[in-house]
């Protein structure tokens, strides 16, 4: 189970790459760790890789999706966030997690395509 990234300052974003089991608390402990971290600026896009990981029913709750979601932001509300999942349940968690950050997160997309999300994500 692991959360890897790559900053790219340059292009002004962040890929997050995730294999194996994940857990609410992992994405709780990334996003204190991009809060802290000086290179990451409010206009920076993200995308979350999730097409490699596993994603247990059992952690990935209403209750997990809900403390994702209250965790202050880091970025600009327009900057663009995409999450890419392979199962239907991957998707359908992604989209709660959008729904509940609400206006905090204007630009949210779920996508079952790495290339699609890339290219949303530069268009940005």
């Amino acid at each position: 189970m692991a959360l890897d990234y790559e900053i790219d300052t340059e292009r002004k974003n962040i890929r997050v790459t995730a294999t194996g089991e994940i857990s609410p608390e992992q994405f709780v402990d990334l996003h204190h760790h991009f809060a802290a971290t000086d290179t990451i600026e409010a206009d920076f896009s993200i995308l979350f890789d999730l097409r490699h990981a596993q994603v247990p029913r059992d952690g990935f709750t209403a209750d997990g999706v809900r403390t994702l979601a209250v965790l202050p932001a880091i970025l600009d509300p327009a900057s663009r966030r995409a999450v890419v999942v392979r199962s239907d349940f991957g998707f359908g968690i992604a989209r709660m997690y959008g729904l509940r950050r609400g206006d905090r997160m204007t630009a949210f997309e779920v996508f079952r395509d790495l290339g699609e999300a890339e290219r949303w994500i530069k268009r940005g």
